[in-house]
């Protein structure tokens, strides 16, 4: 009877250890205790608990073992219960899960960026707003489609010129409270830039008007300023005169 019992020991499988159980005779240690959180901890909680405790601990390299350990046991033990899907806690980012990084839709040439820059959603915004108004008003009165023009000329020089540079320091009462010196070579490159493309879309225009016939609410006048100040608003839209590393 004691050989059968032995035998019957002998063939049983061995369980396997875990946090609650023991190992070697010794009480299985509990991740969660050696670090002082909770089962509920967010990944960004464990690993504070990890420097907290390391600095702790110092040189103690079998206690600094301990809680690489218990850290990696938590990261293991969370990530299977995220994968099946029995984690309801406050788990933010998991480090053993790689985020997707979504690659933008148009990125600029390396040899084009000082010169070309994207617009940011106020920036457009602006931008916009003030230069469909003038295409608006060339409609609404096409004998001030000239002086829509000029305006419209004026405005992408101030988007365009200020673009990249701090917003300006003022008082109170709304005055500016500093005087920016004026570049001689960047007023140039701005005034360039609005005339090549208020002439390219000018030019555009002239060739439709010469083989494609107009609407009937269309005039002449007001379709070229709307072209025009389309011109202006892709130039103060897509460029850049600031050299924003030095400003």
């Amino acid at each position: 009877m004691m050989a059968s019992s032995m035998a019957f020991v002998a063939g049983a499988p061995a369980k396997p250890p875990s946090s609650s159980g023991t190992v070697g005779g010794r009480p299985a240690m509990n991740p969660y205790r050696m670090l002082g959180v909770g089962e509920d901890a967010t990944y960004e909680e464990v690993e504070a608990a990890v420097a907290r405790l390391s600095i702790k601990y110092g040189q103690d390299q079998k206690k600094l073992m301990q809680l690489a350990v218990s850290k990696d046991k938590i990261f293991e033990d969370r990530l299977a219960q995220r994968m099946s899907g029995s984690f309801k806690g406050k788990v933010k980012v998991s480090p053993y899960e790689r985020a997707v990084v979504k690659k933008p839709l148009f990125t600029i040439p390396e040899w084009a960026r000082n010169s070309v820059a994207l617009p940011t959603k106020k920036y457009l915004k602006r931008t916009s707003l003030l230069m469909g108004i003038f295409v608006g008003l060339g409609f609404l009165t096409p004998t001030l489609a000239s002086s829509c023009m000029a305006m419209a000329f004026i405005s992408a020089a101030g988007f365009l010129f200020n673009r990249g540079l701090p917003e300006v320091v003022r008082d109170d009462f709304g005055n500016a409270g500093e005087v920016r010196p004026v570049q001689n070579k960047v007023v140039l490159k701005t005034i360039l830039i609005n005339l090549a493309m208020g002439g390219v879309f000018f030019g555009l225009g002239q060739l439709y008007l010469l083989h494609l016939p107009l609407p009937s609410w269309c005039l002449p006048d007001s379709f070229m300023n709307a072209m025009v100040v389309l011109g202006l608003w892709l130039s103060c839209l897509l460029f850049q005169v600031q050299d924003v590393d030095l400003v």
